[in-house]
């Protein structure tokens, strides 16, 4: 079947509606649901339908006299397929758009100064961030970034949660530092306050070993340590427990960085000055990170991620199956064991955000919480509170005045 070719779908009494398609991919939208896409397997361009409860959904093949789609809630439902429907879907951009916090929608004004912000010297920055936000309602912090920090406001002014922010502060952290610091390939751990509940919950989605990389009689040291990557799983998890606004809405920001681009700012800039040669030798690394002539980006130019942004969009709509099960996940098992590493589908495949009770101590009058193993740092701030306690260092004269608090510290 060509793109431009229709079909149409009976709702079986479900309230399902049909929407374009082409190749020989098909989906269907439920009012209820708020979701559909499929890929076009000849044009592999992606067809979605928007609505404000947006979720989770599936693709089938247009042969199936009897396609699935999973809703939010994961119940089944069944559809019957009748007839034929057109056109290839949404770009990169139009993806990005149906974000209502998406830059693209911000006062020209705000989009600006973000922009400007993101070409601020860490020596510069204090001065540059004083009093660019005041509130007593939420905050999003983050270590870089300020156009992905305002991003996330404008989640939480959208209705978002602090779930909804967070993802989607990440989500366009990442793209603005290129990978550099924060990777899509990377892991999420959060502590997330429920304010309904009174209660603190843990997540893990960090790196797992790949189940076959301590083969018995084979040298650890003679193979590439490539671990299966956690951030989309803890991202999606994160969201699906109390995320507020559509999953594919938290893209948006993150699709307009790629997609548009922004200045090349100062950790981008050194970095790929520090990285040259082994950018020069990687065909893929140069293709993104460097110009078609092949020389670096100036400070201040416009660099964009094209590929990137239709990652994006694919996951966005598609939602993390891409990443675990997908096109790209056998991407990145092709590529790691090309590069000697020992990973493969089924590493990715099985790979799951696990929730797990947070460390606790009381400290004086509160309670401090922390992320539990593997992350280290948390039970390390809680050892050291401890041992503050212990030495009954509270009660010494300050270090700086008395010889014997300094040891003790020491």
């Amino acid at each position: 079947m060509a793109c431009g070719t229709r079909e149409e779908w009976s709702d079986n009494g479900l309230g399902l509606r049909p929407i374009t398609a082409c190749g020989e991919s098909v989906a269907v939208a439920s009012p209820s649901i708020g979701y559909s896409a499929f890929r076009c397997l000849s044009c592999r361009r992606l067809q979605a339908c928007f609505t404000a409860d947006l979720k989770v959904c599936t693709t089938y093949k247009r042969n199936s006299r009897s396609p699935t789609i999973r809703c939010v809630h994961r119940r089944w439902l069944t559809v019957v397929l009748i007839v034929v429907a057109p056109a290839c879907g949404p770009s990169p951009s139009e993806v990005g758009a149906q974000s209502p916090f998406s830059p693209g929608h911000w006062p020209a004004v705000e989009l600006e100064r973000a922009l400007q912000l993101q070409t601020v010297s860490q020596r510069d920055a204090p001065t540059a961030l004083a009093g660019t936000a005041t509130t007593n309602i939420a905050m999003v912090a983050a270590t870089a970034d300020p156009l992905a920090v305002h991003a996330g406001i404008e989640a939480l002014k959208s209705g978002g949660t602090a779930a909804d922010a967070a993802v989607t502060t990440a989500l366009a952290q990442i793209a603005l530092d290129v990978g550099g610091g924060t990777s899509y390939a990377g892991l999420m751990t959060a502590l997330y306050y429920e304010a309904e509940s009174s209660q603190v919950h843990s997540l893990n989605a960090a790196y797992t070993i790949p189940s076959t990389f301590n083969r018995p009689g084979e040298s650890v040291e003679r193979r590439l340590a490539v671990m299966v990557p956690g951030f989309f799983a803890g991202a999606e998890e994160l969201h699906r427990r109390f995320g507020r606004l559509s999953w594919s809405s938290l893209f948006g920001p993150a699709i307009w960085v790629a997609d548009h681009g922004v200045p090349v700012g100062p950790v981008l800039f050194v970095g790929v000055q520090e990285a040259q040669a082994a950018i020069q030798r990687s065909p893929t690394a140069a293709r993104v990170l460097l110009k078609p002539n092949r020389q670096p980006y100036a400070f201040g130019e416009l660099f964009r991620q094209p590929d990137l942004a239709a990652t994006l969009s694919e996951i966005a709509v598609l939602g993390t199956d891409y990443v675990y099960s997908g096109r790209w996940a056998r991407h990145f098992s092709e590529m790691a064991r090309a590069s000697g590493a020992d990973i493969n589908a089924d590493d990715l495949r099985s790979y799951r955000a696990a929730w797990m009770p947070p460390l606790r101590v009381q400290h004086g009058e509160f309670e401090v919480l922390a992320l539990p193993p593997p992350n280290a740092g948390g039970g390390d701030i809680l050892s050291a509170l401890k041992l503050v306690e212990a030495s009954h260092v509270a009660a010494a004269p300050p270090a700086s005045a008395s010889a014997d608090t300094l040891f003790s510290l020491v």
